[in-house]
């Protein structure tokens, strides 16, 4: 059986019940929500393709003890699936490591 994940952000949604309710009507028993997830994400034009950029972001997160649930890149962007309780510091940590690694 084929599986399809979908993340969707409700931070800024109104109705999220009626959303969730609708995706179950849709799929039935083959969808699963979580609440406990979030995103990580560095952004930049071409960094999806540089893997150095992913690995000293994945090293980051490692570091400071981020549990990377799924990873996937766009030609302009990394995005590290992690607990939505490390958000914030996996946020700082791959901020501080890419400030650290630019020639002073």
């Amino acid at each position: 059986r084929d599986e399809m994940i979908a993340l969707v952000s409700t931070e800024n949604m109104s109705g999220v019940e009626s959303f969730v309710a609708s995706m179950r009507e849709a799929f039935s028993d083959n969808i699963g929500v979580r609440s406990d997830l979030g995103l990580v994400t560095i952004v930049g034009e071409g960094i999806g393709n540089r893997t150095t950029v992913q690995e000293l972001a994945t090293e980051a997160l490692h570091d400071a003890q981020v549990t990377i649930k799924f990873t996937f890149t766009s030609r302009a962007s990394v995005s590290f699936v992690v607990y939505s309780t490390d958000v914030d510091k996996g946020m700082t940590v791959a901020h501080d490591r890419f400030l650290s690694a630019l020639p002073s």
